[in-house]
């Protein structure tokens, strides 16, 4: 199991703009997403890829499975035959020489010869950079921490579905990146540091809806009066308003399905969603059938009496949704 420190490298962009953010969101139970969920899968699989192991497991999904594999083949990729390969390296003890609450996982870390390459799997569909990247940036202080300064170069990789992004450090630039993140945790430290609200910092944190600075901003953005003058401004307020209000819907329908009291609002049970999984086998099932031919959709195919066999169908059920009784 992953022990995540209060300053994590991957929290490091967060916690730049916004120093008191760890410490208000660490008794904060995690709440992943989806989206998060199918990164915490794809991770594994490609673990288990470089580990030698077999991945032919029932249930998995082929596009996640594909992907895996092609971090796994970029990486042996990087390796080339020479390299040493370390998998889900932890720097936990490497970098808690700089702050004991530092640390960090890097996915794959390579040494070939003068070269230390730091490569980090990312699942989202929005671009990263590795340039200056602080979350790889400090697996790189972790790595040479941990294998010794000695190297010629550092090479940091993100590896993502339609975007590979690699940049060339030296040793002495990551000496020069261990004194502006002992300035960002030094700042974290300072119990007098204020929360700073923002769209980015605030997207992910765990504090939305503990946050007094999040919720007073969100308010007055909601005071606004629309302005042409400034709309850049009122567009950051108004999505860190939205984040804000469904960040507080979300711990809305946690909270009801423990038991508590919401007055008139109660939790309306998600749509049953019915598509089509294997469509060509479907349309070969119902060859020379012009009425199934012609009506695609498996819910209009049930209402004129047609039923569908199992075996093509996906069945999702949507999220419960919020609703106030009249």
């Amino acid at each position: 199991m992953t022990i995540h420190s209060l300053y994590s490298a991957s929290s490091l962009d967060r916690l730049a703009l916004c120093p008191p953010s760890a410490r208000m969101a660490k008794d904060i139970p995690e709440n992943q997403s989806k989206d998060a969920e199918r990164g915490t899968r794809i991770h594994s699989l490609g673990e288990m890829l470089l580990a030698g192991e077999d991945i032919n497991i029932v249930g998995v999904d082929p596009e996640e499975v594909d992907l895996a594999k092609s971090y796994a083949e970029y990486v042996w990729d990087v390796a080339g035959e020479d390299g040493t390969v370390y998998i889900e390296e932890s720097f936990r003890d490497s970098l808690a020489i700089y702050h004991p609450n530092l640390g960090g996982t890097a996915d794959a870390v390579i040494i070939n010869g003068d070269d230390i390459h730091v490569i980090d799997l990312k699942t989202g569909r929005t671009p990263v950079k590795a340039e200056g990247n602080k979350q790889m940036l400090t697996y790189a202080l972790g790595a040479l921490t941990k294998h010794g300064f000695n190297f010629k170069t550092v090479s940091l990789h993100i590896y993502q579905p339609g975007n590979v992004s690699k940049q060339v450090y030296t040793p002495s630039d990551i000496n020069l990146w261990s004194e502006t993140l002992l300035e960002i945790v030094k700042k974290a430290d300072d119990l007098f540091e204020k929360p700073n609200p923002t769209v980015k910092g605030c997207f992910y944190c765990k504090a939305k809806t503990v946050c007094p600075a999040m919720r007073e901003k969100a308010v007055e953005a909601a005071k606004q009066d629309f302005s042409a003058n400034n709309l850049e401004q009122l567009l950051d307020d108004a999505k860190l308003a939205i984040t804000w209000a469904e960040a507080i819907q979300e711990q809305a329908k946690q909270s009801i399905l423990d038991g508590i009291d919401s007055g008139h609002w109660y939790l309306k049970n998600g749509r049953k969603m019915v598509s089509y999984k294997d469509k060509v086998g479907a349309e070969a099932y119902f060859a020379g059938n012009e009425q199934a031919f012609e009506i695609k959709s498996p819910s209009a195919l049930k209402k004129i009496g047609i039923e569908v066999p199992q075996q093509y169908l996906d069945e999702k059920t949507s999220a419960p949704s919020l609703v106030r009784k009249d």
